[in-house]
């Protein structure tokens, strides 16, 4: 077992308040723009263009709407840094509490975690550019895409995260190891 270094600690803390914080106001700004257009706020605009409801989404907002929506894919620019360097950060720690087998794999993830905070900004760039533009032929694909390449890294890499620390790294810490 390698123990983690302190400044790594302290980087995974870090983003574990950013975090927290980043997903506490976004979820109050979601409340804002969650309406029977887009029933999950934030989340169904990112498929919008699967579902043929990005201009719904528009006028269902209105003017308050928009800018709410502009705020929260503006600050998600932050918050994709937090979310994903927790992640990032998680992983490196978790790795070396682990089996020597699965370390090399998790460290592997560890660094396919920013790439969910990559696809996470293509996806925002293309849904500002609904709000600002109107809903055209390739915007609300592309933030699908993206949005969906997102969840899946985040799926994988948060799942692993958590699953590794429950069968490994808790009982080992219980029992001392």
């Amino acid at each position: 077992m390698v123990t983690p270094s302190p400044s790594l600690k302290a980087v995974f803390r870090g983003f574990l308040l950013l975090s927290i914080l980043g997903t506490i106001v976004l979820a109050i700004i979601n409340a804002g723009i969650t309406n029977a257009a887009v029933p999950q706020g934030i989340v169904s605009f990112e498929f919008c263009g699967f579902t043929g409801t990005c201009a719904a989404a528009l006028d269902s907002w209105g003017e308050p709407g928009r800018n709410l929506t502009m705020l929260s894919l503006g600050l998600d620019y932050l918050y994709l840094l937090s979310y994903s360097g927790l992640i990032w950060s998680g992983l490196l720690l978790l790795a070396g509490r682990l089996p020597q087998r699965w370390q090399a794999g998790t460290r592997g993830l560890a660094w396919i975690a920013p790439l969910a905070g990559l696809c996470d900004a293509i996806e925002n760039y293309a849904l500002i550019r609904i709000v600002i533009d109107g809903p055209g032929e390739t915007a609300g694909l592309i933030a699908g895409v993206f949005a969906s390449i997102k969840f899946g890294i985040v799926a994988i890499t948060l799942g692993w995260l958590l699953f590794a620390s429950l069968a490994w790294a808790l009982p080992a810490a219980r029992r001392g190891g």
